[in-house]
């Protein structure tokens, strides 16, 4: 009846419900909520892990909680290992009506105030990502993924995978989720990480794992949650914004990280109407392919669809993961072959249509407050090259990097 009424009377509005309880139908519409739990405790991370995993077995992809739960509170460490982890899910619920602190990211001070600032703004690059693999979850898989989803054994089907959890295709989230021997700071490690069959990249560092190894002693400073990235990764990209209003919509983004071949197809709509029921929305396949981890060819396909406000002219962003400087580099739209100009920073990129720069380290932590001691931290990752190429009406042109 909610949904009825939303559609009927907003305009054709997409219904969007959080709802406390279930029945069969439920996931047409809503957004299920865990309830009212104690945060401040590392138990209240400890069983949501498995509680959203079971909800998108359930066929219930949109599962959501309290930020450091409604009730409790005042712990510095669980509250920004909260805040890190469910940057990888689906919603993120505010709601500390009777907690002994506010649940707001800055509420309890430095440092909390810049991590957590760090991965909102990370959270809010991420929506293409986001948005792509939702729409993949209407019938196929779930948004946060069982690990034996990915590689089914007799580990994998056990519970020795119950803490951790795939989002989408290409990340692998290892939550913090209790004490193991932590310093005073909240600096701890991580055990028990299982990485499937494939080869595996730590985000922060661009450190490579081989999979099908279990992952003890990980360092994990209180700044960092557990992130490994597929290679072959194809990840949509948006600029950091607090509202969806502040994205750029005449600019899209793709980071890659090359490795046999791969692809991933990006998915958008008007993001409030029921018009895509009517095939009003659009979509992008992106492919990457590395021939013997030399030459590396990335191709944006001609985007199919449309919506009403959809933008058709863009400028297209490539951040291309590397480990050294690449000899050459050469870029085509549609048909016609581009010359690109070397630049020396990422701000002359964006002002510089048809660039590339090289960066051989790439700063992270690029939000926390000003003057405080974790703007002092430096977070740095390997080789990456940015690619800037001129707007064109991606309806009918293609774009193609060849390294």
């Amino acid at each position: 009846d909610a949904a009825a009424i939303m559609n009927k009377d907003g305009n054709d509005a997409r219904p969007f419900i959080i709802t406390l309880d279930g029945w069969a139908g439920t996931q047409r519409f809503g957004t299920v909520w865990t309830g009212d739990q104690t945060g401040g405790q590392w138990e209240y991370i400890r069983f949501h892990i498995p509680t959203y995993l079971g909800s998108g077995l359930s066929g219930q992809p949109n599962i959501t909680s309290d930020m450091d739960g409604i009730f409790g509170g005042k712990n510095t460490e669980v509250n920004i290992r909260d805040f890190q982890w469910k940057t990888f899910t689906p919603m993120q619920l505010n709601m500390d009506g009777w907690g002994l602190n506010p649940k707001y990211p800055f509420a309890l001070g430095e440092p909390a105030t810049s991590i957590n600032r760090m991965y909102l703004k990370w959270k809010s690059e991420l929506l293409p990502y986001t948005y792509s693999i939702a729409r993949d979850a209407v019938n196929g898989l779930p948004m946060i993924r069982a690990m034996f989803l990915e590689q089914a054994n007799p580990y994998t089907l056990g519970v020795g995978t119950q803490y951790q959890f795939l989002y989408g295709p290409w990340f692998l989230i290892a939550p913090i989720y209790q004490n193991t021997q932590a310093d005073s700071a909240g600096n701890d490690i991580r055990n028990n990480i299982y990485l499937p069959e494939g080869h595996w990249v730590d985000y922060f560092t661009g450190d490579e794992y081989a999979g099908n190894q279990i992952i003890n002693n990980f360092k994990t400073p209180i700044w960092k949650l557990p992130v490994f990235v597929k290679k072959g990764a194809i990840i949509p990209l948006t600029n950091p914004n607090n509202h969806v209003n502040e994205i750029n919509r005449h600019h899209r983004i793709y980071e890659i990280y090359p490795y046999e071949k791969s692809s991933f197809s990006e998915y958008d709509d008007d993001g409030t109407t029921e018009k895509y029921k009517e095939d009003q929305f659009a979509t992008t396949l992106i492919e990457s392919e590395a021939l013997n981890n030399h030459k590396v060819t990335i191709t944006v396909h001609a985007t199919k669809g449309t919506f009403a406000g959809f933008e058709k002219i863009k400028s297209t962003e490539i951040r291309i993961n590397v480990t050294q400087k690449p000899k050459q580099i050469s870029a085509f739209v549609g048909s016609g072959k581009l010359k690109l100009k070397m630049v020396k920073s990422e701000e002359m990129l964006r002002k510089t249509p048809n660039s590339y720069y090289y960066a051989p380290a790439v700063e992270l932590n690029r939000f926390a407050t000003e003057g405080s001691a974790f703007s002092r931290v430096s977070i740095r990752k390997k080789p990456m090259i940015y690619v800037n190429i001129q707007p064109t009406d991606i309806t009918k042109n293609s774009i193609r990097i060849l390294i």
